[in-house]
């Protein structure tokens, strides 16, 4: 985990947010009994912010990279008050089937995943002048057996990563 436990995140800063892209692959499963394949793909990942507010991420999010300097991220959060938040993430599957041999199958519709949790420490900062450079890092503390928690910070944004297989 990158920082270290104990580096709070500060209010005011955006937090990427992305799930790991082992986790955003279609998923296939045929079961014997009949031949019926299944077939799950993902579609979007819900972020409950712990806060009450929600992020809605139409794909995995950008992965951070720290030696791109000009990288951008479509899937971001920025706390508002510092405290101890519970930040969730569900990926939504939309899942089809198909019978060997017989006409047919279906869409099943858009489905929620197993969520994963991660406890994030935001707090409020000052600098101690307008001329001064902001300095921010971010914690989070798998707290889901199945989910990873990874994090990195730079320049002025900080990261949160949530999935299984990072």
């Amino acid at each position: 985990m990158a920082p270290p436990d104990g580096n709070p995140q500060l209010v005011g800063v955006a937090t990427w947010l992305w799930v790991s892209p082992a986790a955003w692959q279609p998923l296939t499963a045929t079961a014997s009994a009949g031949s019926v394949t299944t077939t799950t793909t993902p579609t979007k990942v819900v972020w409950d912010m712990g806060d009450g507010s929600t992020v809605t991420c139409d794909g995995p999010g950008t992965p951070y990279d720290p030696s791109s300097h000009a990288a951008t991220t479509t899937c971001s959060y920025t706390w508002s008050t510092a405290g101890t938040f519970t930040v969730t993430a569900t990926i939504y599957w939309s899942v089809t089937w198909a019978a060997a041999g017989a006409a047919g199958g279906g869409n099943l519709g858009v489905q929620a995943g197993p969520a994963t949790e991660a406890t994030v420490l935001a707090l409020q900062a000052a600098p101690a002048s307008s001329n001064a450079a902001t300095v921010f890092s971010l914690q989070v503390a798998k707290t889901d057996a199945d989910g990873v928690a990874s994090l990195a910070a730079a320049g002025e944004a900080s990261l949160v990563q949530l999935g299984a297989g990072s």
